[in-house]
């Protein structure tokens, strides 16, 4: 088992591409994709990255807008403390802190940029490791 303590969360990364033909004010569908990635150095300290894409579209389905940002997380682990495993943290609870400061970054460029502010949704952390822990665990059956 183990616990960890947040020392800090920082942009890395953020690239933002807004069509020229969009109207200031105009919605903007999206889709979504989220990737984790983390990585331990000698200290104990992990390293935790999230990475959001988001690709905007408007009522025609043409691509109106593009942006990738990255944040990464460096968390401290304390183990042999109750609570849960090393890997759990890593691609659920550490995310799900570093998550909110990325919605707040999309939010803020986008609306600054003119069209509607996107928001995006909760993102729910746990669902994704489960599906990761059963792709893992039917690779291991073969």
């Amino acid at each position: 088992m183990a616990s960890f303590r947040i020392k800090k969360v920082f942009l890395v990364e953020s690239t933002f591409k807004l069509d020229p033909s969009v109207n200031p004010g105009e919605s903007v569908e999206f889709t979504l994709e989220v990737v984790m990635t983390n990585r331990q150095t000698v200290d104990e300290t992990m390293i935790i990255s999230v990475e959001v894409n988001v690709n905007g579209f408007g009522a025609d389905r043409i691509d109106l807008l593009q942006m990738a940002v990255r944040m990464d997380g460096l968390f401290d682990l304390e183990s042999d403390l109750p609570g849960p495993n090393e890997d759990y943290l890593a691609n659920v609870n550490a995310p799900a802190i570093i998550y909110p400061f990325i919605r707040e970054h999309i939010a803020s460029i986008t609306a600054k940029s003119g069209i509607e502010a996107i928001l995006l949704p909760p993102f729910n952390f746990v669902e994704q490791y489960q599906k990761m822990q059963e792709r893992i665990d039917a690779e291991g059956e073969k």
